[in-house]
C-alpha cells in the first residue's frame, strides 16, 4: 500500500491552518511507517526443514516480515530467516513443520 505525503493547503484562517498542520503531521508519520509499505503473501506452502525463497516484490530490500496466519490446526510453526539471501528480491524462510502460511513482508 502506498501512502502519499499530504501536500497541505493554503488556508486563510488560522484554525483551518492548524487543523491542516495536524493532518499533515499525522499523514507524514503514516507515510514513514515501514509496516504499511508491505506486501501480503498468502498460501505459501512449506515443507519441514526445507528452505523456501519468496520473491517479495517490494522493489527494495525488505525490513522485516510477520507470519499473519497458519492453516495448520494445533501446531506451532517456527519459521527461521536465512540471512544470506538477497534481501532486495527474496525472503528466504525455513519452517520447522510442513505448513501453509500467510506472511506480510515489509
Amino acid at each position: 500500500m502506498k501512502i502519499n505525503r499530504y501536500p497541505g493547503s493554503d488556508a486563510r484562517f488560522p484554525e483551518v491552518r492548524r487543523v491542516d498542520s495536524l493532518i499533515k503531521e499525522f499523514a507524514d508519520q503514516l507515510s514513514e511507517n515501514p509496516l504499511l509499505k508491505g506486501v501480503f503473501h498468502t498460501g505459501l506452502e512449506f515443507t519441514a526443514a526445507t528452505q523456501k525463497d519468496i520473491a517479495h516484490g517490494l522493489g527494495r530490500a525488505y525490513q522485516g516480515w510477520i507470519v499473519v496466519s497458519t492453516r495448520e490446526e494445533g501446531s506451532v510453526v517456527g519459521v527461521q530467516e536465512n540471512t544470506s539471501a538477497d534481501k532486495g528480491s527474496f525472503l528466504s524462510l525455513e519452517s520447522d513443520t510442513t505448513a501453509t502460511l500467510d506472511i506480510w513482508v515489509f
